[in-house]
């Protein structure tokens, strides 16, 4: 297993800090569910790719299995570059304000009732069964599930 020394782990505390540091400052019109998605998701990337980074370089490795990591680790960041620059254009977490849409209050969503039966008495499963039929709601099901041997 592969552990990085003491001071390479500190100095990565410090990029994951300044990178959500930056965010804040660069997206100050964001809310905080974007700034700490996006701050992670940066994070997350930089650490990966420093961590391959010092595996290639550091890794012992012949010099064309070298090249082929290093281009490896090339496509990875332009796959990650990618979809950061995605998510910039798409996420909704990222805007400004995220008001909740007004809810309609005539639906009624489905609802799906199950009753879990083990050896139980048939009749007080016939009356729980007719006590939810009796339920004022126009839009569910009842579901036994009754796992009795027998």
């Amino acid at each position: 297993m592969f552990l990085p020394p003491a001071h390479h782990v500190l100095g990565a505390e410090a990029v994951l800090m300044a990178v959500g540091v930056s965010v804040a400052l660069w997206r100050r019109r964001w809310n905080l569910v974007g700034v700490t998605f996006f701050a992670a998701l940066l994070a997350a990337a930089v650490s990966y790719l420093a961590l391959a980074g010092y595996v290639t370089v550091t890794g012992g490795l012949s010099i064309p299995a070298t090249m082929a990591s290093v281009l490896v680790l090339l496509l990875e960041a332009a796959a990650l570059a990618g979809g950061v620059v995605r998510l910039l254009a798409t996420s909704p977490a990222g805007r400004a304000s995220t008001a909740l849409a007004v809810p309609d209050p005539g639906h009624l969503p489905f609802v799906s009732l199950h009753v879990a039966a083990y050896n139980e008495p048939p009749d007080m499963l016939i009356e729980t069964i007719q006590s939810l039929e009796a339920i004022d709601y126009p839009h569910f099901e009842v579901v036994v599930i009754d796992n009795t041997r027998g």
